[in-house]
């Protein structure tokens, strides 16, 4: 009886370990919801820094970066005039997920035209 109970015990816990996360998103969500919110440059800069700390924690734990967020950033660089540095990230997209191949050739394609 006494093996069954710390069975069950053991069991219980091991359910209790935290899952491995498929994406790291830091205060994406966050910094993005203020810059939309209360758009600025200040809130932009916060929301371009966790950006930043999304590709580098990402990279660090071995992750792929969280779908959109390529993408996003791609369109951030054509607001301040990048378009060769959009095209990259708008490639990265279209690589991690390549269900985006379609809206990314698109926007390739808009960003080339220019």
């Amino acid at each position: 009886m006494k093996k069954i109970v710390i069975a069950g015990m053991a069991l219980v816990l091991a359910a209790c370990v935290a899952k491995p996360t498929m994406y790291y998103w830091g205060d994406y969500s966050a910094t993005l919801y203020q810059y939309k919110a209360e758009p600025s440059d200040e809130t932009l800069a916060q929301h371009y820094l966790s950006i930043q700390d999304v590709f580098n924690k990402s990279q660090e734990y071995g992750l792929r970066v969280p779908p959109g967020v390529n993408a996003e950033y791609a369109t951030l660089l054509l607001k301040q005039g990048k378009k060769s540095d959009a095209l990259v990230y708008f490639q990265k997209e279209k690589a991690t997920y390549p269900e985006s191949t379609v809206l990314m050739d698109r926007m390739i394609q808009m960003v080339g035209a220019e």
